[in-house]
């Protein structure tokens, strides 16, 4: 099992107004975003800004007991200097947008001008409970 994350209010507002109340909620392609702080479940951490950086889709199995997990690679390229990743989101576009779900990770991790950061499949779970 990966990482498990947690859902945002604009999330959590969304599935129960859609589920209880009618009220559309649009579903898109999922993107991971790298974060220099906490964003929070109202959305309010820092999220990397290197000129080197975008946000990368993400595919997810078919979920499952309600869980699910990302089935291919996730790559983010070397930035320009050294960055301090602390927390991961998943968001509804690849700009601006909307997140969905987030989750520290365990152990920061300092991105220098060579390194690569890469999720291996399976690594990121998302478990409705």
């Amino acid at each position: 099992r990966g990482i498990i994350m947690h859902m945002s209010n604009y999330l959590e507002d969304g599935l129960l107004n859609h589920l209880l109340s009618n009220i559309p909620l649009e579903f898109t392609i999922p993107y991971l975003a790298l974060y220099t702080s906490d964003p929070t479940d109202a959305e309010i951490g820092i999220e990397c800004s290197d000129v080197n950086y975008s946000r990368q889709s993400i595919t997810f199995d078919t979920s499952l007991n309600g869980e699910t997990s990302n089935t291919d690679y996730i790559t983010f390229l070397p930035f320009t200097g050294d960055v301090t990743i602390t927390h991961i989101g998943i968001m509804n576009a690849p700009i601006g947008g909307n997140l969905m779900f987030h989750v520290d990770l365990s152990t920061s991790k300092i991105m220098h001008d060579t390194d690569e950061l890469r999720f291996h499949p399976g690594s990121l779970t998302i478990r409705l409970s």
